[in-house]
């Protein structure tokens, strides 16, 4: 046993000694005791020696006697005895954990540093310089510097600026992670669905709702309603945390149906005499919302409001026909301004930019008769045609307004700009200086119109503190020159009556929407009157507050001008953390909106959202799937692998692998065997045919049952219960007796899960393909 420990190693290298050393060692006399010391010297340092070449892959001989084989003259492991063994593996164990902790104090010591550059005056006064958010940046750059994904930390405001880059442009953000540490793609989704701001009345948001407002003054909480839709695409995508598919109509507390989704309707509340604006609901629904639908929601978000404090003392929509039918029904009787929710008077009005396109674009199809005067396009195509003479123009009219496109119709700025009041002096203008017979006619009349429609828009758009060159843009008080307008004006609207080309007249809704905010704004005013504020701001009762939401919305993603219903509440979630920030664009349909999120839902982050809504639990029908192909079962198979590597990492049991795993020799495995990454290794995990068997029954089962449970709650959970439950036959051999209920669940979860992603996104592509097709018919 010496012997063999005495040996040669075969990395032992020879030593060669110079002659003096040599001669020194032979020396037995007191005075060779230095020789020997040098030789000794030589030997240990290496002073006089030869550099011997490395051999490669052979270790250095001084970290070989630093290591713990080395202090005790051994080079292997196997040489030494079991007791020495078990002492050798403790000191190495304790070698690499006192590494650890003084690599520990080296990060340590370093972080201090980053600490009080980052804590330092430097630190401290960035936000002197730069804004907030990329100061924020900037600390967590260093601080994160050097570390790895899971080790970085994030304060909530920076989860939220990096959320409001992504949602606005996902290939920027995957740029910007080039260059700057950032939170990755799956962190801001976990903060994204953190956010309790779901379908219908969110109990939560309304609580913090009357906290906020708890130390506001009365004046203060004095609001409005603004409500109207926006239109959606056809899209379904499953909801993991809430187990439901988004896409079909959803009309909170009043419960979901089979129709597919492509508006959403939105209330938001916005302050009277503060600027500050709050969604605070929202719903998908098919089309337009029904009308005794939209009134239950309209009372039930009043009455929740009140509740939190704010005084609701009017609503804004625009003159689509369930809400000119809500407001009929609630304003009705003997005083028709205004209907009473819990002792309050509720005044609704009109959008005024809506009726400012509504009569521009009846106005350009007619001609309209009042008091025996009459006003004619073609007075306007007459002026606009002169105008094309002249090398400076008085008016801002173009082709574009003179033949609009759809989308032309729709904008503010086209109809503000067609029915001005330089329109109006341009056809004075032209009539005195041309003298036409041509426009004798109508000429004067069409100027008067036009001048009417324009400053009706002004005395509703009013937000002046004095209008000294425009009386009637100025604040309303008791002596405003606003009254005395609408009171003439009123006489006129009411005898308006337009006809078409062939002479025929045409029923039009917005005379009576203009009607009704005349005699409403005098019943806000005077209910108004009564606080200590003596004037009102007309320009604050639009919904300018909501399209710029809308906008906002259609920002992210580049230009999402058609979102899905997922992306819509993704995207408004995304803007209410960000405070209803947008980019602002020169194409804009209404006036940029700086009013102040009262609250950003910042402070739920970390909770759960609660809906009142109703909770039903829908029955499963029983269905037998049929069996299926060979060919079918190869993506059977497939799948099953996965399900079967994903149950199996949390069960170690050796009976429950063998009844779920397989070689690669079955039929069924041959497309596994052929997506092998490696040509002789088995990467890929091959499931057993009574895997693949289950697999394919609850895969078929769900395809038969999905399209009359798609749109109700609690999907997964009903299939998984009717599954388990109700064909328990299948899972016969599945597993041990140990673990074979929980297999059972843990494969139909899974299983179910994989199918509802696969039938929505097959959904939204044959809806999609059909909106292309009816499109292409109507081309």
């Amino acid at each position: 046993m010496n012997e063999k420990r005495n040996r040669l190693t075969s990395s032992a290298i020879p030593l060669i000694y110079n002659n003096a050393a040599e001669n020194s060692v032979c020396d037995d006399s007191a005075e060779g005791e230095p020789a020997v010391n040098s030789l000794v010297s030589e030997i240990t340092y290496g002073s006089s020696m030869p550099s011997t070449p490395k051999v490669p892959g052979q270790k250095d001989s001084s970290r070989a006697r630093r290591s713990i084989l080395g202090m005790i003259s051994a080079t292997r492991k196997n040489e030494l005895t079991p007791k020495k063994k078990t002492l050798f593996n403790v000191v190495k164990s304790q070698r690499h954990r006192i590494k650890k902790l003084e690599q520990r104090c080296r990060n340590l010591k370093s972080a201090s540093d980053i600490q009080d550059v980052v804590n330092g005056p430097l630190g401290r006064n960035l936000e002197r310089f730069i804004p907030k958010q990329i100061a924020s940046l900037l600390r967590k750059q260093i601080l994160n510097h050097g570390k790895g994904a899971t080790g970085r930390e994030w304060s909530e405001e920076d989860k939220i600026f990096a959320l409001s880059i992504y949602k606005r442009s996902p290939k920027c953000y995957a740029l910007l992670q080039h260059f700057l540490l950032l939170p990755c793609v799956r962190t801001l989704t976990k903060t994204l669905n953190s956010v309790p701001f779901n379908v219908g009345i969110n109990d939560s948001l309304f609580e913090s709702l009357k906290q906020t407002l708890a130390e506001s003054r009365d004046i203060e909480k004095c609001c409005i309603l603004l409500f109207d839709e926006m239109s959606l695409g056809e899209g379904f995508k499953y909801n993991d945390h809430e187990d439901r598919i988004i896409g079909f109509e959803d009309l909170g507390s009043l419960g979901r149906t089979q129709r597919h989704a492509n508006h959403a309707l939105v209330f938001m509340a916005q302050g009277l005499t503060k600027a500050w604006k709050q969604p605070v609901a929202y719903y998908y629904v098919h089309g337009t919302c029904p009308t005794k639908a939209l009134k239950s929601l309209l009372l039930e978000i009043i009455a929740r409001l009140q509740r939190c404090g704010l005084k609701v003392m009017a609503t804004v929509c625009d003159q689509i026909s369930s809400n000119r039918a809500v407001i009929e029904s609630l304003a009705k009787g003997e005083d028709d301004r205004f209907f009473v929710v819990n002792g309050h008077k509720v005044v609704p009005f009109y959008d005024v930019p809506h009726l400012v396109k509504s009569t521009c674009n009846a106005f350009r199809h007619s001609t309209v008769q009042w008091e025996g005067k009459t006003a004619d396009w073609a007075v306007v195509q007459k002026v606009f045609q002169l105008e094309k003479c002249s090398p400076y123009k008085c008016t801002k009219l173009t082709e574009r307004h003179m033949n609009p496109s759809n989308c032309d119709k729709m904008r503010v700025r086209m109809a503000a700009q067609t029915m001005s009041s330089s329109v109006a002096g341009a056809i004075y203008a032209f009539f005195i200086v041309e003298n036409s017979e041509e426009l004798k006619s109508s000429a004067v009349h069409t100027a008067e119109f036009i001048g009417d429609v324009s400053n009706l828009f002004e005395s509703f758009n009013s937000a002046q503190d004095s209008g000294a060159y425009k009386p009637l843009t100025c604040l309303l008080r008791e002596n405003s020159e606003q009254w005395q307008f609408w009171e003439g004006i009123s006489r006129k609207i009411r005898e308006w009556r337009f006809f078409n080309s062939l002479g025929k007249k045409k029923n039009v809704y917005f005379p009576s929407g203009w009607l009704n905010n005349i005699r409403g704004m005098r019943v806000l005013f005077q209910e108004f009157s009564t606080s200590s504020r003596k004037f009102l701001i007309p320009r604050r009762i639009n919904q300018d507050s909501l399209e710029n939401l809308f906008c906002t919305v259609r920002q992210h993603g580049q230009c999402n001008s058609n979102p899905t219903c997922w992306q819509f509440g993704s995207a408004l979630k995304t803007c209410m953390l960000n405070k209803l920030v947008s980019g602002k664009t020169r194409s804009s349909n209404c006036i940029q909106n700086t009013d102040h999120v009262l609250d950003g839902l910042r402070s739920f982050l970390s909770q759960t959202g609660t809906n009142t809504r109703r909770s039903n639990k829908p029955n499963c029908e029983v269905y037998e799937p049929e069996n299926l192909t060979v060919l079918q079962m190869q993506s059977v198979c497939y799948v099953s692998g996965y399900v079967a590597r994903k149950v199996l990492k949390s069960i170690g049991c050796m009976t429950c692998q063998q009844s779920l795993l397989s070689d690669a020799r079955e039929p069924g495995n041959t497309y596994i065997y052929f997506r092998e990454y490696h040509e002789g290794k088995e990467l890929l995990t091959y499931p057993s045919v009574t895997l693949a068997t289950v697999v394919g029954k609850i895969a078929s089962y769900i395809e038969g049952v999905v399209a009359k449970l798609n749109w109700q709650d609690q999907v997964r959970e009903t299939i998984t219960n009717s599954v388990c439950f109700g064909h328990r036959d299948w899972f016969v051999g599945v597993g041990c007796a140990d673990h074979h209920d929980v297999l059972k669940t843990k494969i139909v979860n899974l299983v179910s899960k994989i199918s509802l992603h696969d039938y929505c996104r097959r959904e939204t592509r044959r809806v999609a393909a059909l909106r292309c097709a009816s499109q292409k018919r109507k081309q």
